[in-house]
């Protein structure tokens, strides 16, 4: 992907797939964007996900799989 022209500007971990071994998502949406189509920032997001109104879970009866970016 860091050779792409793809950019991820999206992610929201999908609850139908659970979490493996290491407690990470088996599944993962992923919004992307051409990069030489749309002006895209390089900062790195400072959000928490799922991210609310937004991400909303695949399966009702699951807890959401919540996601953040540390350096």
């Amino acid at each position: 992907m860091s050779k792409s022209n793809l950019k991820i500007i999206h992610i929201h971990a999908n609850n139908y797939g659970g979490l493996d071994k290491k407690n990470l998502p088996t599944t993962l949406e992923l919004s992307l964007l051409n990069s030489k189509k749309f002006k895209i920032s390089k900062k790195k997001s400072t959000y928490n996900y799922p991210i609310t109104k937004l991400d909303y879970k695949n399966h009702k009866s699951k807890d959401d799989i919540k996601l953040s970016f540390n350096d």
